[in-house]
C-alpha cells in the first residue's frame, strides 16, 4: 500500500436557535411600550386641556372682576356728584363728601388693579392657544379673552389626530 496524501475536509455549520417565546416577547413587548405611548399621549392631551380650561375660566373671573370694579366706580361717581349737590344744599359734611371722593378713588385704583389682572390673564391665555404669536414673554403680547356674555367653556381638545398619528408607527 502506497502513501496517499493527507487530507482533511471542515464543514462548519452555524444554526442560530432562538429562545423559546423570545421574539414574542419581543413583539409584546413593542405592544407594551406602543400602549404606554398612547397613555402619554392622552395623559399630556388631558393635562393641555385643563391647563387651557383654568386659564379660560381665570380669564372669564378676571373679566367678570373688572366689569363688577367698573360697576362700583360708577356708583361711586354718581355718589359722588349727588353728595356734592347736597353739601353745596348743606345736607351733608364737607367730611362726609371727602369720604365719598375718597372712597372713589379707591375704587378707580380697585379697576386699576383688576384691569391689569385681566390683562395678565389674558396673555396667559394667547400664550396657551396662540404658541406662535412670536412675541417674548413679558413684552405686552396678544391677549385673548372669552367673548362678551360667554358663560360657556372651551371646546374638547380632540385627540383621534394624534392617536390615528401614533397608530401609523405600529
Amino acid at each position: 500500500q502506497g502513501y496517499q496524501g493527507y487530507s482533511e475536509t471542515y464543514i462548519n455549520l452555524r444554526q442560530r436557535l432562538e429562545i423559546s417565546g423570545e421574539r414574542r416577547a419581543r413583539g409584546d413587548a413593542a405592544d407594551w411600550l406602543f400602549l404606554a405611548a398612547q397613555a402619554l399621549v392622552r395623559a399630556d392631551s388631558i393635562r393641555l386641556a385643563f391647563t387651557v380650561k383654568r386659564a379660560f375660566v381665570e380669564t372669564q373671573m378676571a373679566e367678570d372682576g373688572l366689569a363688577v370694579t367698573r360697576q362700583a366706580v360708577e356708583v361711586f361717581r354718581e355718589g359722588e356728584r349727588n353728595a356734592a349737590i347736597r353739601e353745596a344744599e348743606g345736607d351733608i359734611s364737607v367730611y362726609d363728601l371727602r369720604r365719598l371722593r375718597l372712597e372713589r378713588v379707591r375704587y378707580e385704583k380697585r379697576v386699576a388693579d383688576a384691569d391689569l389682572a385681566a390683562s395678565a390673564a389674558r396673555r396667559e391665555l394667547a400664550i396657551l392657544v396662540l404658541p406662535d404669536s412670536g412675541t417674548p414673554l413679558g413684552s405686552g403680547g396678544p391677549e385673548v379673552g372669552p367673548a362678551e356674555g360667554t358663560a360657556t367653556s372651551p371646546a374638547e381638545p380632540l385627540l383621534g389626530d394624534a392617536l390615528e398619528a401614533l397608530e401609523g408607527f405600529e
